[in-house]
């Protein structure tokens, strides 16, 4: 686990965060990259066209893994395919259950609404796993950077998906903590049954979990009327936050509003959820309120109001439990002993 002191460096760099080539060691450039693809690929079994790959895993009652790359040497598909896919452990285990297809982005552009591929091709690389049957089971591009860790998600998504697509044969019975639980593996995964689970849980009419989420996609869908009525619902099932939903509702609008450029000369004006919520609840939530205190001073941090940022961050330090004081006292001097080093 990060220290916090950590976190609020990574909160600092990551608007700027860029590639380093360096990090592939590869000392020569695109043409030392092509070679050593040249020389990895040929001794795995790869296919280049989704066609024949789908033709091959109908013969061999196997999955296809579609490997989409972006052209123009993409550094981070080099290193995906340098750092997982060329590797033995991996590409020696994965062939045994998938055909194994790679394609530039540009090559799937035609097929992706044929093949029901939904996630943003501007996310590269990306993972697709397919039945022999060219049925789409699961997108990810938040992908694993081992051969071990690699082989883990796909064994994982194929057993879980088997597993779904089972326990949905008996719909009607599903338990609402089956349920959640089965849709956070979905989601985690990229499985594409996540929305089957989503809209089963969605009708489970007191269930704050799915609440959060529909609340959640509203907020990104950008729905001012339909957030404002699931607000109200949310808020009279959880008047008091005891289910931890008003305070989830709260983080929700402050990462969409963090997210959004316009009106943020104001920093302060992302974290009106966050104070809202700490005036009105703060009382009821001794226990996460040191959280919240430490999520508004990352941010401040973040924005260059470090002064605003050790304020939070000592009051998260007043709320945090024992277990946790240590860790934020830490984060605490760290912010002070940034203030002495700048102007």
């Amino acid at each position: 686990m990060f220290k916090l002191a950590s976190i609020f460096l990574i909160a600092s760099s990551l608007a700027h965060a860029e590639f380093n080539a360096e990090s592939l060691v590869l000392t020569d450039g695109p043409r030392q990259i092509e070679l050593i693809s040249l020389k990895a690929e040929s001794h795995l079994k790869m296919s280049y066209d989704l066609d024949q790959a789908l033709q091959q895993a109908c013969l061999d009652s196997k999955a296809v893994l579609l490997i989409i790359v972006g052209g123009n040497g993409c550094p981070w598909s080099e290193k995906l395919l340098m750092d997982v896919v060329y590797k033995p452990e991996f590409y020696q285990e994965a062939q045994k259950s998938f055909v194994l297809c790679k394609l530039e982005v540009e090559h799937l552009l035609s097929k992706g609404k044929e093949l029901g591929i939904e996630q943003p091709l501007d996310k590269i690389p990306l993972f697709i796993l397919m039945n022999k049957d060219g049925k789409v089971i699961s997108e990810k591009h938040d992908l694993p950077e081992t051969p071990k860790e690699g082989m883990v998600y796909l064994k994982e998504a194929i057993n879980t998906h088997t597993k779904i697509d089972k326990l949905l044969t008996q719909a009607q019975t599903i338990t609402e903590e089956v349920l959640e639980s089965y849709y956070k593996k979905a989601k985690i995964l990229g499985l594409k049954c996540e929305s089957i689970l989503y809209n089963l849980g969605t009708q489970k009419k007191k269930n704050i979990y799915f609440i959060l989420e529909k609340y959640q996609k509203l907020l990104m869908k950008g729905l001012p009327k339909e957030i404002k009525d699931l607000k109200l619902d949310i808020q009279r099932l959880d008047p008091r936050n005891s289910q931890g939903a008003i305070r989830s509702m709260a983080i929700m609008d402050f990462e969409e509003k963090s997210r959004q450029k316009k009106g943020m000369e104001n920093p302060f004006s992302a974290l009106k959820p966050l104070f809202e919520y700490l005036r009105d609840y703060g009382h009821y939530d001794k226990e996460c309120r040191w959280e919240i205190e430490m999520k508004i001073a990352r941010f401040l941090y973040s924005k260059n109001q470090l002064q605003a940022a050790i304020q939070h961050a000592s009051r998260s330090l007043d709320y945090a439990p024992e277990s946790k004081k240590s860790e934020v006292a830490e984060a605490v001097e760290f912010l002070k002993k940034q203030k002495d080093i700048k102007p």
